[in-house]
C-alpha cells in the first residue's frame, strides 16, 4: 500500500512539474531564428544569412549580424550590421565587404531585438577570404608638421580598435579616437618624406588616399648680409619656418657643419648669430626642420 502511494504521489509531482514548465514556456514566449550558412566568400566579402522561425506579436526594432573570430559574439564586443526597421520578411541578408581578415575563422549570428528582449541565432563558422578596406572621404589639414593631428573621415573604419591601423608615408600612426566615420591620428615623428600617403588599413584590407599629406619643409628666399664677420647676427627669409622646431647650420666647402644660435624666429623670418667656424671662406646655411633638410642656393663670405 505504502509502495502505491508512494507511486501515486510521483506521478502527481511530475504531472505538477510539467504543467509549471509548460506555463513558464507560455509566459516567457520570445521570437526564434536561425542563422543559416554563409554564401559567396569571396577575397571581397561573403553573404550573411538568416531566417525567422517565430515572430510571435513582437514588434522588431533592431535586426542584423554580428561577428567575431570567437564563439558567441554579442553586440557590445563584436563588428556588427543593424537595421532598424521592423522587418515583414522571414528572411534576411547582408553582404559583408568590410572588417573580414583574409584566412581567418569567424562565428557569425544574427539577432533580434524587440522592446524586452535581444534574441541570437546559433553560432555558423566560416573561413573569410578577406574583404574590401574603408571608404575614404577626406583628410585635414593637408599640410602640417611632425606631431601633427590629423583628422581622417571616411566610412566603415569598424567598431573594434585593433582591427584599424593608420599609415602615414609607411610608418604607423598613433590613434587618438576611432568611430565608424572618423580616425584621428598624430603624424608620426620618424617621417623623412616631404609628401607621404596616407593608408587605413581595417583588417589587414588597405585603402589609400590619392592626394598625399604635405609634410612642411623650410624654404629660403634670401640671406643678407651675405659678407659678415664672426659674431654678427644673419637674417633669412623664407617660409614654413616653425617656432621651437627648426635648426640652423652653417656648412663650409668641405660638407662640415656648425650650428647657430636662433635670434629670433617667425613664420617667414629667421635671424641667427654666427656660430664659431674652423676658419673662414664660403660657408652656406641649412636648415633642418621635420627631419628635411633644405640648403641655401647663396653662399655668406665670412672674414675674421
Amino acid at each position: 500500500m505504502k509502495y502505491l502511494l508512494r507511486n501515486a504521489l510521483l506521478i502527481f509531482l511530475l504531472a505538477l512539474l510539467v504543467n509549471c514548465t509548460e506555463d513558464e514556456l507560455t509566459s516567457r514566449d520570445y521570437p526564434r531564428l536561425n542563422t543559416l550558412a554563409v554564401k559567396d566568400i569571396t577575397s571581397k566579402g561573403a553573404e550573411f544569412n538568416a531566417e525567422i522561425i517565430f515572430r510571435g506579436n513582437f514588434e522588431i526594432i533592431n535586426y542584423g549580424f554580428v561577428w567575431r573570430e570567437n564563439k558567441n559574439p554579442i553586440l557590445e564586443f563584436s563588428d556588427r550590421v543593424i537595421y532598424s526597421e521592423n522587418i515583414q520578411s522571414n528572411e534576411f541578408s547582408e553582404i559583408i565587404d568590410i572588417t573580414l581578415k583574409e584566412g581567418v575563422s569567424y562565428f557569425v549570428r544574427a539577432f533580434i531585438e524587440t522592446n524586452e528582449f535581444i534574441v541570437y541565432g546559433e553560432n555558423v563558422n566560416f573561413n573569410s577570404l578577406g574583404s574590401n578596406g574603408p571608404e575614404l572621404i577626406d583628410f585635414t589639414p593637408k599640410s602640417g608638421h611632425l606631431g601633427e593631428v590629423v583628422t581622417i573621415t571616411g566610412e566603415n573604419f569598424g567598431r573594434i580598435d585593433r582591427n584599424v591601423k593608420v599609415q602615414i608615408g609607411g610608418i604607423n600612426a598613433s590613434i587618438i579616437s576611432h568611430s565608424q566615420y572618423e580616425l584621428t591620428v598624430i603624424t608620426p615623428s620618424t617621417l623623412t618624406n616631404e609628401n607621404p600617403i596616407i593608408i587605413v588599413s581595417l583588417a589587414g584590407n588597405d585603402s589609400e588616399f590619392h592626394d598625399s599629406f604635405n609634410l612642411y619643409k623650410p624654404e629660403i628666399i634670401n640671406i643678407t648680409p651675405t659678407d659678415a664677420n664672426f659674431e654678427s647676427l644673419i637674417e633669412i627669409t623664407g617660409n614654413n619656418f616653425y617656432s621651437g622646431r627648426i635648426d640652423v647650420f652653417f656648412v663650409n666647402s668641405e660638407g662640415l657643419k656648425f650650428q647657430a644660435e636662433v635670434s629670433s624666429l617667425s613664420f617667414n623670418r629667421l635671424v641667427v648669430k654666427i656660430p664659431q667656424l674652423q676658419g673662414t671662406g664660403q660657408f652656406k646655411i641649412m636648415l633642418v626642420m621635420n627631419n628635411l633638410e633644405t640648403i641655401s642656393a647663396q653662399e655668406i663670405a665670412i672674414t675674421n
